[in-house]
């Protein structure tokens, strides 16, 4: 899939750190700006979210707890929740009322897909 190219005028220092975690990650410089400016976008829209590097990727986690988004919402599910009810029990969910929530039968990592696009 194309995307439209983007001008950004970065400082000499952010453009070089950027560089390095491309470099580490053995990625492009356009896929890590992506990524980064995508997670910090989904912090801000949902406050007490941060990202981590797990071994399967990074993941969505709820601050202070250390559970991934995907643990709560499958414990939800399991237990017959209601998706109202959890939406309403967790504020982050409300910016991502686009989603579905998945079927219980999903299996832990199937969750991912719905944390990130």
């Amino acid at each position: 899939m194309s995307t439209p190219t983007t001008t950004l005028r970065l400082r000499p220092a952010l453009r070089a750190r950027i560089e390095r975690m491309a470099k580490r990650a053995r990625r492009s410089f356009s896929e890590v700006t992506q990524d980064l400016l995508d997670e910090a976008l989904r912090m801000r829209e949902c406050p007490g979210i941060y990202f981590a590097d797990e071994p399967a990727g990074r993941e969505a986690k709820i601050a202070g707890t250390g559970l991934g988004i995907w643990e709560v919402i499958r414990d939800y599910v399991a237990a017959g929740k209601e998706e109202g009810a959890l939406r309403a029990s967790f504020p982050w969910l409300s910016a991502c009322r686009d989603r579905p929530l998945p079927a219980p039968a999903s299996g832990d990592r199937r969750f991912r897909p719905w944390l990130r696009p």
